[in-house]
């Protein structure tokens, strides 16, 4: 469920260290900066890809992934024991007690295989209070005041990146659902100070997927949209066809429809052979497929929402 997370160890959490003669030793790919007056500032270094900011009062671990330096994909998602065994590792390797770190970012995702284009579902999603809705890219992005909301297809991003796609995901759809708490971490959790051993604490985990699943149910969900399958709509002959689907399933369906060529021809509105022709064509279009109807997508969604919640309570 977590995607990613930013800590910061100040030195109130260790003694008798001095970050910047300490630390560096453990890193890889070092650049030192000064300051103006030629004193050293801060070091960063990299143990992996997996970016680490000294100075002289704190260690940060910020932009690069946790997930990613952990998991060796950007794919994947950490549950709770990852974590904690991250976090572990993380101290084994600074030598130092990352479990005491705060953290400053923390976001939550979860991958759904679902049925159709991830971008599909972003037209069932409507707006969200205290948050503005816009679709950025190829994703649909929620922005409020201290984090966002983000749904995108996580495969045609990876293959943007040129990351190379597991095999078990070819032909797949793989929509991903993000939470990002980015700002005031702790007055969004209610929290003196939000450490990095607090994020497996069975309760805090239990409680934060819950948030995750309770801010998704806040989106309001537009109902009975549809939208043409344009994998059947290629050509003028298939349109054609689609409107006449589009009337008849906006008429009640084919019963209704050709009550009202019954009843058009008992007015002499038709000859019978007009009549019968509509008929057959009516019957004829039936048999083909219609829309891909959002209501039904955002159905999807919901239940496998409920799933996770379900699972992991």
């Amino acid at each position: 469920m977590y995607d990613n997370f930013d800590l910061i160890l100040s030195e109130d959490k260790v003694s008798n260290i001095s970050f910047l003669d300490y630390v560096p030793q453990f890193l890889e790919r070092i650049s030192v900066h000064y300051f103006n007056d030629g004193q050293k500032c801060s070091i960063t270094g990299y143990n992996k890809d997996l970016k680490i900011i000294v100075n002289e009062n704190s260690v940060k671990i910020k932009d690069s992934s946790i997930c990613k330096w952990y998991l060796n994909d950007n794919i994947q998602t950490m549950f709770r024991g990852d974590i904690q065994r991250a976090v572990e590792k993380l101290s084994d390797i600074l030598h130092l007690p990352m479990s005491e770190s705060n953290v400053t970012r923390l976001d939550l995702a979860f991958n759904f295989l679902v049925e159709y284009d991830a971008s599909l579902y972003y037209d069932g999603l409507g707006v969200l209070n205290h948050f503005n809705r816009s679709p950025l890219g190829s994703g649909l992005y929620y922005s409020g005041a201290n984090g966002k909301l983000v749904f995108y297809d996580k495969l045609k991003e990876a293959k943007a990146k040129g990351m190379v796609i597991p095999n078990l995901y070819d032909g797949m759809n793989l929509l991903r659902y993000e939470r990002r708490f980015e700002k005031r971490i702790c007055k969004q959790f209610n929290c003196v100070e939000l450490k990095a051993s607090t994020l497996y604490d069975n309760q805090f985990y239990t409680d934060i997927i819950d948030r995750w699943v309770n801010d998704y149910q806040s989106i309001n969900k537009i109902k009975n949209v549809k939208k043409l399958d344009y994998t059947m709509v290629k050509s003028k002959s298939e349109l054609y066809c689609q409107a006449l689907l589009f009337y008849i399933d906006g008429r009640g369906g084919l019963i209704a429809v050709l009550d009202e060529v019954k009843q058009a021809y008992k007015a002499g509105a038709l000859t019978k052979k007009q009549a019968q022709d509509l008929r057959d064509k009516y019957k004829e279009v039936s048999n083909h497929k219609l829309f891909v109807d959002d209501n039904k997508l955002i159905q999807e969604l919901d239940n496998k929402i409920k799933q996770v919640q379900r699972y992991y309570r």
